[in-house]
């Protein structure tokens, strides 16, 4: 069975979708904005299952009993008892009169232990999967030619679709609640698709982006589970459409062409990330503001003004309220084989006076412990340097990073001097600190922490366009400095 939050609004409005069955059976409830984010209500999510609730309402306690089984939640405790032993949840329980909310990693855990099957958290898709259920995979191969481009997406069993043309891009939507697969992003040569990239969303999608020559696309089934892609550029002979299919509605849009840079025989090419997503809102302001949407706003704007102003590729890590592992992020900007990586956050702390900006590059080791405590809260990874008995993690850091050391310090500093004239608030440096988000990069990467969303002033500063525009003008300021340098010396 699978629960399965599809975002239709708001997330005080989402719906919870209920699978058992292998998806055969299905019953709609919903989650509320409690004070730790989205909950669920054990007593909705567990309708239809073979779970009975009892509960003792002077001690807070509620007893789940399915087949023999018998789980104990308390009132604010982020303990649990099941089999008289204790495990740890999440986050704790909150009982309001009859009803028993639980966060949704912590709901896993719960009807995991009640139902007796395993039971994981898919955060990506919001998704609750226990017991086995056998999700879609999913399987693309791009074949780039001098005139077109084929795309064959291969589905390891049929799953409703649908292809819709947005501005410059092609996005195929899956009817699916959870779907598997490698492909991660890959950019094309030749300028009718600048790059192919799954979204893992709510649904899932698969997104073309359009180059400068794209002109049409067709589409053509083998089977319910091939679908072939073709994309024309504008000097291909285009054979038309049959009528009602979904390529006989898909019409030509220009894109501003993107001419290579000096030195390098593909124009340079720049990842953005902005961090956090979905689920994962990352810090949180006093007027109730989410970092995750300050740093999609600045990504966006990041990226159209380095298309406009640098001559150089831009994509973003997710486009969308989405939630992309940290371990992914760098992956995708390798796959988009990037020249750089810079990824978005906005600072959080208990003291609602900290303010100001500071940008990072990795290191093995947090060079304070204010650093130390920024990157645990983006997700630190372990902190110790390389030994001489170095296991598979390290080896990977040191083919990584070790040659990119010096530009990413060369990368922050030149982000740092910009930014710290232009941001209205006190500048906190340019430090080293061991973040997992840019572990694996192999090009010059930084982490930009573009002010303190805990702090009331910054954070009304955030989410002002004024003030977006002067970060995402500082930001390429900075780039443009650094990208004069890989020119001069590719």
């Amino acid at each position: 069975m699978i629960l399965a939050l599809r975002a239709v609004g708001a997330l005080a409005a989402d719906e919870v979708v209920v699978l058992s069955g292998g998806g055969a059976l299905r019953t709609a409830v919903l989650i509320i904005d409690g004070p730790r984010g989205a909950e669920i209500a054990l007593e909705d999510a567990t309708r239809g299952l073979d779970v009975s609730f009892s509960r003792d309402g002077r001690e807070g306690k509620v007893t789940l009993r399915s087949r023999g089984r018998e789980v104990t939640l308390e009132n604010g405790r982020s303990l649990f008892s099941t089999d008289g032993q204790l495990r740890a949840l999440a986050d704790p329980v909150r009982v309001v009169g009859e009803r028993t909310y639980l966060t949704p990693p912590s709901a896993a855990t719960v009807l995991g232990a009640a139902l007796g099957q395993t039971a994981s958290y898919r955060a990506a898709y919001r998704a609750i999967v226990i017991g086995s259920y056998e999700a879609p995979r999913l399987k693309l191969a791009n074949v780039v030619q001098a005139a077109t481009v084929e795309s064959t997406v291969e589905l390891s069993k049929p799953v409703p679709y649908d292809i819709r043309k947005e501005q410059n891009r092609v996005v195929v939507t899956f009817q699916a609640d959870v779907m598997e697969t490698e492909f991660i992003a890959e950019a094309l040569p030749g300028r009718i698709v600048a790059a192919a990239r799954f979204e893992r969303a709510i649904p899932p999608r698969l997104i073309f982006d359009l180059g400068d020559r794209f002109a049409s696309v067709r589409t053509s089934e083998r089977d319910s589970q091939h679908l072939t892609l073709t994309f024309d550029s504008a000097l291909a002979a285009t054979p038309s459409p049959v009528p009602g299919s979904p390529g006989a509605s898909i019409t030509p849009l220009p894109r501003p062409s993107v001419s290579p840079v000096t030195g390098f025989n593909r124009p340079i090419v720049l990842v953005i990330d902005p961090g956090h997503g979905g689920g994962d809102v990352g810090a949180q302001g006093p007027g109730g503001r989410f970092e995750k949407d300050v740093t999609l706003a600045l990504a966006r704007r990041l990226r159209a003004t380095a298309l406009d102003s640098l001559s150089i590729q831009a994509y973003l890590t997710r486009d969308g309220d989405t939630e992309v592992p940290l371990d992914e992020r760098a992956a995708i900007a390798n796959n988009f084989n990037a020249d750089i990586f810079i990824s978005l956050h906005a600072n959080g702390s208990r003291v609602a006076s900290a303010k100001g900006t500071e940008v990072f590059f990795l290191s093995y080791t947090a060079v304070d412990d204010e650093a130390r405590r920024i990157a645990i809260q983006e997700g630190a990874i372990l902190d110790r340097a390389p030994s001489a008995d170095k296991d598979v993690g390290l080896i990977l850091w040191d083919m990584a990073q070790a040659a990119q050391l010096e530009n990413s310090s060369r990368l922050a500093s030149n982000l740092h001097t910009e930014i710290a004239a232009a941001a209205l608030s006190r500048s906190r440096g340019v430090k080293q600190a061991p973040f997992r988000v840019l572990v694996g990069a192999t090009m010059p990467a930084a982490l930009v922490e573009v002010g303190f969303i805990t702090n009331p002033e910054e954070e009304k500063l955030l989410f002002s366009e004024a003030h977006q525009v002067r970060i995402t003008n500082a930001i390429i300021q900075g780039l443009g400095r650094f990208i004069a340098a890989l020119r001069a010396n590719p």
